[in-house]
């Protein structure tokens, strides 16, 4: 009679843990409690079938007469407000690799709507049935803080959690993916954060010849839309800016490195846009055009190839924007010195390993090609540590054309001053005579402002 007491006791125990248990769960975690504890009552089933469980040849080796047992990946059901997240510990044998193989089977038996794996530290995976997808909602551009001088957000990740990226001695970035998902919302993204900031200057080539970024003009040095003579001359600008900088960095800063300091009014960060990247770097299309073409487009590639490879220690930070960042928009050269890249929804594998890298082959779930569709309009796969995870899907902030006009037109008043050259005047004014001291990089002439009232800023 005791023993039975104490079997009802431990069992209504069991019973009240459990309750308790989902009392504190979010109340769109509940729903998804029941089909959880389900699919954790089947896990050694589903496993078998799967191929992620084996039996242990080395028990019962000795004694013929003992059963191998099968062992299994240790899985922790818990549900959450988009489904439920499984904590594997993994086995030998079985790992991130057979995971990601076998996440659309997991996803069909589950019925999700996507599996997710991560790998937070070796020998732990986390999967994610999520039969509500986090991303598919939009996310408001009231999360996007103030530029920090080092620091800009990129979106919020599967887990709800805001994402940043350091520019700190980055040179370069490269966005890709096809016509609508989410390209230009990202680069205005960044735009929105950094241009209220005095210390950050921009310049834009906008290969579409106007419309996203036609807005930025006022707040923009240098200028250009689809014109190769026009971009040629700005990435000009930027390149003499830099070779000054790079010749006066350690006598103004007193370092060789300017990141040490951070982008000040004084010296401020170059962020180069560099929209619809074909426009300017496509070699093919341009020696159709003729040799004139072809000549300014050669010279794009040498600019911005500098820009990359020494822009780095003086605040120079380029962002290259395409549609198919393939070898013909951006020469793999260029593609591979940008630290950071993320890719929209694209039709190929290869599409994405162009923006992403190789490793991205071994990466099924977070692969850009699943990103298709209204839905993922906005999500990209960017190379963003997570764990042991080199790639991280995230939902870019939604700015509104609006949203963007209206920092464009309130910051313009953080463009720098410039002086013309006295030689040059005639022709059209050198945007990258200013910050020069006296002299014209260029010509060599005497440097005088267009207006004896307007106050000069000098710098780097």
């Amino acid at each position: 009679m005791t023993a039975i007491t104490v079997v009802v006791a431990l069992g209504l125990l069991a019973w009240a843990a459990v309750i308790i248990r989902v009392s504190f769960l979010p109340p769109e975690a509940r729903s998804h409690w029941r089909l959880a504890r389900w699919h954790r009552f089947r896990w050694h089933r589903l496993a078998r079938n799967l191929g992620l469980a084996y039996q242990d040849k080395h028990l019962g080796g000795l004694d013929s007469r003992r059963k191998p047992r099968v062992v299994y990946p240790r899985a922790r059901f818990r549900a959450d407000a988009h489904g439920w997240t499984v904590r594997m510990r993994l086995i030998p044998g079985v790992g991130r690799a057979e995971f990601e193989k076998n996440a659309e089977h997991l996803a069909n038996a589950w019925r999700c709507h996507r599996v997710g794996v991560t790998q937070p530290r070796p020998g732990r995976l986390l999967v994610r049935a999520m039969r509500r997808d986090p991303l598919s909602g939009s996310l408001p551009s009231t999360v996007l803080p103030a530029f920090d001088g080092y620091h800009v957000t990129l979106g919020m990740d599967e887990w709800g959690q805001l994402r940043r990226a350091t520019l700190a001695n980055l040179s370069g970035s490269v966005i890709g993916g096809n016509p609508g998902q989410g390209k230009t919302v990202l680069a205005t993204s960044l735009a929105v954060q950094l241009a209220p900031s005095p210390a950050v200057q921009l310049y834009v080539l906008d290969g579409k010849g106007g419309g996203d970024w036609a807005p930025w003009q006022d707040r923009a040095i240098g200028y250009a839309g689809d014109d190769l003579e026009a971009a040629a001359a700005v990435l000009g600008e930027v390149h003499d800016r830099m070779r000054s900088r790079l010749a006066t960095v350690q006598s103004v800063l007193g370092t060789r490195n300017a990141w040490r300091r951070g982008p000040s009014p004084s010296w401020p960060l170059l962020w180069v846009v560099v929209d619809e990247c074909h426009a300017y770097l496509d070699l093919d299309s341009a020696k159709a055009a003729g040799r004139e073409a072809e000549q300014r487009v050669r010279e794009c590639r040498a600019l911005l190839g500098q820009l990359l490879r020494k822009g780095r220690s003086v605040l120079v930070h380029a962002t290259l924007i395409a549609q198919k960042a393939t070898g013909t928009s951006i020469p793999t050269d260029l593609r591979d010195l940008a630290g950071l890249r993320c890719c929209f929804g694209v039709a190929t594998i290869e599409a994405g390993v162009a923006v992403l890298g190789e490793d991205l082959r071994r990466y099924d779930s977070l692969s850009p090609t699943t990103l298709q569709g209204e839905t993922y309009a906005g999500v990209a796969t960017v190379r963003l540590a997570t764990g042991a995870d080199p790639y991280t899907r995230l939902r870019v902030p939604d700015v509104t054309e609006d949203q963007a006009d209206d920092v464009a037109a309130g910051t313009a008043r953080f463009r720098e001053p410039f002086r013309v050259c006295v030689a040059c005047v005639g022709e059209r004014p050198h945007r990258n005579d200013r910050y020069s001291g006296a002299v014209c990089l260029r010509c060599r002439g005497e440097l005088t402002d267009p207006d004896p009232a307007a106050p000069f800023l000098v710098a780097a």
